[in-house]
């Protein structure tokens, strides 16, 4: 009897754990920001400070509306992140409160919340998002 041939799955994984790991990224990639906020400037904390703010609060929005086409998605992003930035700010600033640090800190807060919230595979756990990133072995009927 001859031992069962392995076969390596080296298909990508779906559209849907792809943006499961993007979204828990974003959403890191803004408590790293405020990290960076307390040092001393220069060009990559603004480059990550800049991208977060830009892309990280729009994306975790739209993980509640369905698949769309790539580059309205896109252009959702950089249009809620905007607004959501405006509106913190604003709100800041008329609190009295006016810091970058604590707009930063709320749009961390709120992405990571929405991130939270928004996504089937997150709310199971990420890491199961993430197993399924990764190669299967499955056996080959002989």
């Amino acid at each position: 009897m001859k031992p069962p041939l392995i076969l390596l799955d080296t298909s990508r994984p779906s559209r849907r754990s792809r943006s499961a790991a993007v979204a828990v990224t974003l959403a890191l990639l803004g408590w790293v920001a405020l990290a960076l906020t307390y040092l001393a400037p220069t060009a990559f904390r603004t480059f990550i400070v800049v991208t977060f703010v830009l892309i990280g609060p729009g994306a975790a929005i739209t993980g509640y509306l369905r698949e769309r086409d790539p580059v309205e998605e896109l252009m959702l992003v950089l249009a809620s992140s905007t607004a959501c930035g405006a509106l913190v700010g604003e709100a800041v600033y008329l609190a009295g409160a006016g810091s970058p640090r604590l707009v930063l800190l709320l749009l961390a807060a709120l992405t990571t919340a929405l991130v939270a919230g928004s996504r089937d595979e997150i709310r199971r756990g990420v890491p199961r998002a993430w197993k399924r990133a990764r190669p299967r072995v499955r056996m080959a009927k002989p």
